[in-house]
């Protein structure tokens, strides 16, 4: 599973890029530091859920953060967006 959510950075990488190509070096940076704050509120959120029930609980908590990032996903890509790039 740890393979597959590396293999995904440069899709993502890409459609950041895509979304704000005239400061995609300022994107960039902010899409790695949104996955390191993903990963230590994902880490804090197991422990959470370790610490207050089962090993169950951390499954569904794991469940929730997915369905949370898939409807920001899809929340944030159905804009209408131009073919063309604007210029820089």
């Amino acid at each position: 599973m740890g393979g597959a959510g590396f293999a995904l950075n440069p899709l993502q990488q890409y459609r950041v890029v895509q979304l704000a190509p005239c400061t995609r070096n300022v994107a960039l940076s902010l899409n790695a530091s949104a996955i390191y704050l993903g990963q230590g509120a994902g880490a804090g959120l197991g422990a959470l859920a370790l610490g207050y029930g089962s090993l169950a609980t951390l499954g569904w908590t794991g469940s929730i953060c997915i369905l949370a990032a898939l409807a920001v996903l899809l929340l944030t890509s159905r804009e209408k967006r131009p073919d063309v790039a604007p210029e820089c």
